[in-house]
Formats: structure tokens, C-alpha cells, sequence
């Protein structure tokens, strides 16, 4: 079954209800990574706070070399970044041409050597 991806008015409705439904939060997050919405799915990540969303998220930012993603979750408190996360991403940034997200997650490893 193919889940729609909210309008911002439906995605408002859904985010600050009294009481979410988990479930369909869960399965749009999924639908957002599918459709490579990462920034999108973090709004539903923050709210699910669900170590598998986090860890797919973790994982997409450090093999796409998206320093914003990453810096998001750790911001977020969802995730911790050590060093090495950061130089793969690095890595990643620069073989991809992201040379922004390259220079980005260079400066954060300096700021923790």
C-alpha cells in the first residue's frame, strides 16, 4: 500500500496531535526515504524518537555526505557523532562534490582534535 506524503497542513495535524498515530508517522517517515525527502523524514524522526528511523537517517547522512542531516539528529539529541562518523562523511561529501558538507564536517573534526 502506497502511504501519501502530507501537505504542511496535514503534516502540522499529524506532528502536534494530543496523541500521534505512531504507526502512520512511521510509515510516511518510510515513504519519505523512499522518495529521498531526508530533511522531511527528520521532522517525523523527531517525533517517532525510534532507533530504527534514527539509524536509517544516521546512516543516509554519512553515505551521502550530508552534513546537515547528520548535524540535525545529533542537534535533535537522537544520535551522537564521534570523529570517524564525521571524516566518512567527509569522505563521502568530497567524492560526491558536496565541497560545502566537505569544508562543513572538516571544521567539526578540527573543533573536537
Amino acid at each position: 500500500m502506497k502511504t501519501k506524503i502530507p501537505n504542511w497542513r496535514e503534516k502540522q495535524q499529524l506532528l502536534y496531535a494530543q496523541k500521534p498515530n505512531l504507526s502512520s508517522l512511521k510509515a510516511i517517515f518510510d515513504s519519505l526515504l523512499t522518495h529521498g525527502a531526508y530533511e522531511e523524514a527528520l521532522d517525523y524522526c523527531k517525533k517517532l524518537k525510534d532507533n530504527d528511523c534514527t539509524g536509517k537517517l544516521r546512516q543516509i547522512s554519512i553515505e551521502q555526505g550530508d552534513f546537515f542531516l547528520l548535524e540535525g539528529l545529533v542537534k535533535e539529541g537522537l544520535t551522537k557523532a564521534e570523529t570517524q562518523d564525521w571524516k566518512n562523511l567527509a569522505n563521502a561529501a568530497k567524492s560526491k562534490g558536496l565541497d560545502k558538507f566537505y569544508h562543513s564536517a572538516m571544521a567539526k573534526i578540527d573543533s573536537k582534535e
